[in-house]
């Protein structure tokens, strides 16, 4: 039996899912102060073997009928991804598949695997911090932070201010796994103490995705998340409170063309389409613009 073209997506999958679950282990052995490194290790091996079985099923089952491109992507950007993935098809007849996890999940794989023809974190820092695996990169749209909160709530949280009373249970992004948890904390680095919410911080997690999912369960009060998820269908009963501009740090979102590209023609195709089409799909998302007052960024 051989395995298909698209086994190296499969790998690349296989790597985040390393990633993912040796940081929960971790988690688990620091805040549980599990007793021997053994039982650390015993459930370390057990999550590596978990991965390769499911690593090995996508590997058989992956089809190869077409040329395609591996687009990996920050996870917060899926909204506005799957649209791409449609559009740039339906105007080229290139298939798009997306690898998505949190900025720093997707850097880590990228380093590991070698493999993949796009980059397209949710900020320009992992883009530099990816070094020579970025063979050239291109503005897309911004990425604005926004605290967001529950819209019928008896918490009545409205404006920044609110968030920094007593019993605000607030929920933030893991600055080691995603781009929004970075922001968050470079955020709480320049604020001064009296306009600091972090004593109010309850709960960190992995994507900003789960910060969504968190508030809508009722687990928190309030989370860090970006603009443009507020127009999104799970965000319907959710209300923005805008970060004060002094202090706030919008990101901005590249495209990346990697140097372990195999298609360096339909990867400059896609560039192309990103900072053209791709941007106004970003846009019509509810992503920020710098461009809007100079053209020719």
């Amino acid at each position: 039996m051989s395995l298909n073209p698209y086994f190296s997506i499969c790998y690349a999958e296989y790597q985040i899912l390393i990633t993912i679950f040796e940081g929960w282990v971790k988690y688990v052995y620091l805040s549980e102060k599990m007793s021997g490194v053994n039982h650390y290790l015993l459930i370390n091996q057990f999550c590596k073997l978990f991965a390769f079985v499911l690593l090995f099923a996508s590997a058989i089952g992956c089809d190869n009928e077409s040329p395609y491109l591996t687009v990996y992507a920050g996870k917060g950007l899926k909204k506005a991804m799957e649209e791409v993935k449609t559009e740039f098809k339906k105007d080229h007849g290139i298939p798009i598949y997306i690898v998505y996890a949190g900025s720093d999940t997707l850097l880590k794989t990228l380093k590991k695997t070698l493999k993949g023809d796009i980059f397209i974190p949710g900020s320009l820092s992992y883009i530099e911090k990816a070094g020579d695996l970025v063979n050239s990169h291109d503005y897309i749209a911004q990425h604005v932070p926004a605290f967001a909160a529950i819209s019928n709530s008896s918490i009545n949280l409205h404006e920044y201010n609110d968030l920094l009373h007593e019993n605000i249970r607030i929920a933030i992004g893991n600055k080691s796994m995603c781009a929004i948890g970075r922001i968050g904390e470079k955020i709480l680095d320049d604020l001064a103490p009296e306009d600091s919410f972090r004593k109010n911080i309850i709960i960190t997690a992995s994507t900003v995705n789960e910060l969504l999912k968190l508030l809508n369960e009722g687990k928190v009060d309030a989370a860090l998340i970006w603009n443009d998820m507020l127009l999104w269908e799970e965000a319907e009963n959710l209300t923005r409170i805008e970060i004060p501009d002094e202090f706030n740090r919008p990101k901005e979102i590249h495209v990346g063309i990697l140097s372990t590209t195999v298609s360096p023609k339909k990867a400059q195709l896609f560039a192309d389409f990103m900072t053209t089409k791709g941007r106004d799909i970003f846009l019509k998302q509810g992503f920020g613009n710098k461009c809007e007052s100079n053209p020719n960024c």
